[in-house]
């Protein structure tokens, strides 16, 4: 089982490398790609003090994690991409893992004086393009499609999820506020 958690290290430091093994052995992979998003919900959600609130956006995070992957699964399924969602699921899940440095990250980086958070949020910046690069590997790897048409993919996929996680989050939210 411990190998299956070194994947994530692996997805950061050799994406393509690692989205080719995912692939190949998703059914390995599968239930510990369930753990990561678990785990990187967790950690995003900072449970230690979980409020009504801060357990609604853990929840949330799911729920957007598994909605993201499966519109990325629809639209590369309908241009002619890979057409096991296992697959799919387990790949995208993984990629989620950038986000438990970039949360650590955040935290240690909110302790910054106030002349130094311009070099942090460049950091941040950083970090987030490398995410959009690692996404985009994957969906390039696990479909054979091109840089540009996989880019595309995440676009939209983000664009569809901003689209209704918005009002969903104002909605699961509003009570939380009185």
């Amino acid at each position: 089982m411990l190998n299956e958690f070194a994947m994530v290290f692996q997805v950061i430091i050799r994406p393509n490398q690692a989205f080719a093994t995912l692939r190949d052995n998703h059914h390995r992979y599968f239930l510990p790609s369930i753990a990561v998003v678990l785990l990187v919900s967790a950690v995003h959600a900072g449970l230690d003090s979980a409020t009504p609130a801060i357990a609604a956006i853990f929840g949330l995070n799911i729920l957007g994690i598994v909605a993201s992957a499966g519109t990325i699964y629809l639209i590369g399924k309908a241009l002619g991409g890979n057409k096991d969602w296992r697959k799919v699921f387990t790949v995208i899940f993984y990629i989620e893992a950038i986000g438990i440095p970039l949360v650590a990250a955040s935290f240690l980086l909110s302790f910054l004086p106030i002349s130094l958070q311009g070099a942090a949020f460049a950091m941040l910046i950083a970090v987030l393009i490398w995410g959009i690069i690692i996404g985009t590997k994957a969906i390039k790897v696990l479909n054979g499609f091109g840089t540009a048409k996989a880019f595309g993919i995440l676009m939209l996929s983000a664009l569809i999820h901003l689209a209704w996680i918005i009002p969903i989050r104002l909605l699961y939210l509003w009570p939380f506020s009185f």
